[in-house]
């Protein structure tokens, strides 16, 4: 037995890094900088399935495993594998961009088991997140994706909103917020991420001052007042 103090209480699974869009903070469509995918394989869905296998024997009931990418839901067997973590006792949850999600795909995450998904959405304005997300109508495609998984997923599922805060988007936050909580309590929680160096760049320390400058926010006390505001909601 795993002592309790040593015990992980998380563990994401980063299954592909394949991905449909051209996200302007993430370069990992473009292919990895250091592995040779000719000479490194991804596991495969049973090497996955051992992983599990292997977890179950060091942590608690309910534990979480987060299945990422790339786009998750563009590995196939992915909700083989959903499927099967939760028959181990596992509570799963699955970061998405929402292109794949129709309402087959829905039915499909609702029969796997799955306990939460978590779709990225940057703003309530479809140029700016089409524009963040590098393909047209990709808005339109999470707000459809909230719609399915509210109607064929079981009540306890939950649907979280994460957002990444950008020079961009940042004036759009608190409406995001309004939108989400006003929803009618179909998308359970939103989270937000700060601005960093783009996955899958090679290392810059003055990445935000060259040509990703138009990612960072530029004036400090704008965004630290968006985030009080923040914290001031969460309290509340």
């Amino acid at each position: 037995m795993i002592d309790a103090a040593l015990k992980p209480g998380f563990c994401c699974f980063g299954i592909t890094d394949a991905c449909m869009l051209r996200c302007k903070m993430c370069d990992k469509w473009k292919g990895d900088l250091i592995a040779d995918i000719s000479t490194n394989r991804p596991p495969t869905l049973e090497e996955w399935k051992r992983c599990a296998d292997s977890l179950r024997q060091m942590v608690d009931e309910h534990f979480i495993i987060d299945i990422g990418g790339g786009e998750a839901l563009m590995m196939a067997g992915v909700l083989e594998l959903v499927r099967y973590s939760v028959d181990l006792g596992f509570d799963t949850s699955i970061a998405s961009n929402g292109w794949l999600i129709d309402e087959d795909m829905a039915k499909r995450i609702a029969d796997s088991g799955l306990k939460m998904i978590s779709l990225s959405l940057d703003s309530h304005k479809p140029e700016v997140h089409d524009f963040l997300r590098g393909v047209p109508g990709v808005y339109q495609r999470v707000i459809d994706a909230i719609g399915h998984l509210h109607k064929y997923c079981a009540r306890d599922f939950s649907i979280n909103i994460c957002c990444a805060i950008y020079e961009i988007n940042q004036g759009d936050i608190m409406e995001l917020i309004k939108w989400a909580n006003s929803d009618n309590k179909i998308v359970g929680s939103i989270n937000f991420m700060a601005c960093m160096q783009p996955n899958n760049t090679p290392p810059e320390e003055d990445w935000y001052l060259n040509k990703y400058n138009y990612l960072w926010p530029k004036d400090p006390e704008k965004t630290a007042e968006i985030i009080e505001k923040i914290i001031d909601l969460k309290k509340k």
